[in-house]
This record gives C-alpha cells, structure tokens and sequence, in this order.
C-alpha cells in the first residue's frame, strides 16, 4: 500500500469480532481468559490494559506499517518511550553518544539516568562528520539522535551514521519526529529504532500526549517487558485520538510543509530578519542531504527557525505582536505556533554551548500548521514591522 493508504488502513481490521470500520476505545481494564482474542503476537493473550490494549495495538499496528518496523510499543509519552529505550538498553559501564543539540526534556531524562545508573555520556555537535568521529573513537553501547534537530532544523545523513555504526556493531536510535515516517524512515537506513512523540505530527491536533518505539519484532518484544514493568503503555483514549489523527498525517504534513516554505522565503527577504534555518531553502546547508534522505522530493517539513535583528527585546517584540500565530510551546499541530527557544527547552544551557549552536537571543522558532499561508505571512509581516 501507498503511504496514504497505510494512514487509514491498520492491518488489524477484520480481526477484531466486531470488525468495525473505526477502532474503537476499548476502556475495559481487564479482558476474559475465554475471549481467545490476541492482538499480538508477542507471545501473550490479551488479558490486562496495563499489557496491552486493543485500542493501542490498532495504533501500533498502523507506526509498524508508517515506520516499515517489524512492531511497535505506544508509550504515554515521548519521554517515556526514550525512557523505555534508555533502561533497556544502558547499564553502568555503559557510554551513550548523542548531541548536544537535543530537546530539553531528553537532555535531563539522560543526565538524570546517566548519575542514577552510572553510564556516560558523550555529547558532540550535531554534525554528521562530528557523530561519525566520536561513533569510530568512542564505539558507544547506544547512539541516540534527532533525524532533524531542533530549533536549528539541521538534518543530520542518518543513513551515514547508521553504516558506519553498523559497521562497528554500534547501535542507533533515531528520534523521527521532526522529519515523520512522512520524509524518512529510520529503519530503512538502518537504525535499530525509531522513536516518536505522538503529540506532535502523528497525532497532529495538540489535543494528546504520546510516545511510540519502532523497530523489530524482537525487541519491541523485550522493550514490551519494560513497558509492562513500567506501566507506561499510551491510554485507551489517547491512542484513539492518535489513530483519527493519523489518518490526515500526510495530507497535513505536506500542506503545512508546503506553507513552510513559503514563509521561510518571505522571511529571507525580509529586512529585519538576520537569518532563516529551513532545510527547504536553496541557501540551507542542509538541502543537499535532505534532498537526498528524504521520501519525497520538494517538501522538507514544517519547522523553521529565524532569527530577528535586535536580539532578544526585538524577538519578544514579535512574539507579542503576532495574532493568528500562537505564541507557545511543542510543534506539529493544525494551528501555527511561534516560540522563544531561551524560555524553553533551552533555557539552562550554558551560554558557550548555546552560542556554538546559534541559539541566539533573536532566535524565534515556528511550527507552521495548515492556515492559509497568506493569512501567515500578513501576520508575521505585522508582527515584525
């Protein structure tokens, strides 16, 4: 099937008793020994929500498929999916290689686990030839990434990192939510898994939070087990919003990618903007590899960063300025959001590692969503005159 087709279509259609056209939220706690209804195949009988839940594998069954994965888990968030990874896969004695541009809450989940456990932690510039160097000196347990980081929108070559990785028996895990199976897809270039949060593109109203983990039968298998242990499998109703939210991912994803582009154009031009990061742009060190990566050619998402002359009073300027635009946090929704990177996820991190990122005090980042774009560019037009 097309990648639209999978959106809409889970493979656990006609397996359900019912066979309903919709999945429905299946709230029942426990399940009888003498339903003989298994949704997995992990070696389990449906038996317990805090397992597994019918709801959640119509869910997983359709990140399998978007992923190209063998399996998937939901999680109740996209830190706890990480988490889930984390404890699975580092132990004390363990060194974990990842970058120093990397969201906020991933950064102290890892500093918080790394002082609990007792494992290392490499941290490098979120470079390609940077991740492939430390990969070969330091030969990690585990090499976490964002296929495309944030606020800076760099696209890292996951399909060099992943061979030279695999070459030396390293294992990577890829954070796809940024680019969406959509654009990329991990697994195919090689990466051990994939990790999603659901609160963002997938499920693509800013109405659910959500985690996912993507990868073979076999260790999502295992990874199960510390689901189950933690007891942060993704709510019945929650994975039913992700599932109606999943059906549009690719209609949104390109319409709201689409707008991207153009208000990164009208940025570029504009007299009181320094600079626009936005791998879409023929002036973006990034283009070639996305063009390369990426499933489809001439979208490449809808996150963007820019950053405005006069530093941070002029940013906040803006920020209060625009109307249609929401000035908040997280990204992927239907309606644009705009936000202050220094208020945010990277408001404790050191000046000097800041400013080796380009994380200015002017720097502003926007999720596009599914407006008319000409509605967007008046609104960021006043906002920054």
């Amino acid at each position: 099937m097309e990648f639209e087709t999978k959106c809409v279509h889970s493979d656990l259609q006609g397996k359900d008793p019912w066979d309903p056209v919709v999945a429905p939220i299946y709230l029942s706690t426990v399940f009888s020994y003498s339903s003989g209804v298994k949704f997995t195949d992990r070696g389990t009988e449906l038996k317990y929500s805090r397992e597994d839940n019918p709801t959640v594998r119509y869910l997983e069954a359709v990140l399998t498929k978007l992923e190209l994965g063998g399996d998937a888990l939901a999680t109740s968030s996209g830190l706890s999916a990480i988490l889930t990874v984390l404890l699975y896969s580092l132990s004390r004695g363990s060194i974990l290689l990842t970058t120093t541009e990397l969201y906020g809450g991933t950064r102290s989940l890892i500093k918080f686990l790394s002082n609990l456990i007792g494992f290392k932690v490499i941290t490098v510039s979120p470079e390609t030839n940077e991740l492939i160097n430390a990969l070969l000196r330091w030969k990690p347990t585990l090499v976490l990434i964002e296929s495309v980081t944030n606020p800076n929108v760099r696209v890292i070559n996951v399909k060099e990192v992943c061979g030279v990785a695999n070459d030396v028996g390293v294992r990577v895990v890829v954070d796809n939510t940024i680019a969406t199976p959509v654009l990329l897809n991990p697994l195919k270039l090689g990466s051990y898994l994939v990790i999603h949060s659901l609160s963002k593109y997938i499920g693509g109203h800013n109405d659910v939070i959500g985690g996912a983990v993507i990868g073979g039968r076999k260790v999502i298998s295992e990874l199960w087990v510390v689901r189950k242990l933690l007891g942060c499998i993704l709510s019945p109703f929650n994975a039913y919003l992700v599932v109606r939210g999943v059906k549009t991912l690719s209609l949104r994803f390109r319409k709201a990618s689409e707008n991207a582009l153009a208000i990164a154009e009208f940025l570029e031009d504009h007299p009181r903007v320094n600079d626009v990061r936005y791998p879409g742009l023929s002036s973006s060190p990034y283009k070639s590899v996305a063009d390369e990566l990426f499933n489809i050619k001439g979208v490449y998402g809808a996150l963007l960063s820019f950053e405005v002359k006069g530093g941070k009073e002029e940013a906040l300027k803006v920020l209060k300025k625009v109307k249609l635009i929401k000035a908040s946090t997280s990204f992927g929704g239907t309606e644009s959001l705009i936000s202050y990177p220094l208020l945010g996820a990277f408001k404790d991190m050191p000046k000097e590692v800041r400013d080796e990122l380009g994380i200015s005090e002017g720097l502003l980042r926007l999720s596009v969503g599914i407006e008319d774009v000409n509605d967007l560019i008046e609104d960021l037009s006043n906002a920054l005159s």
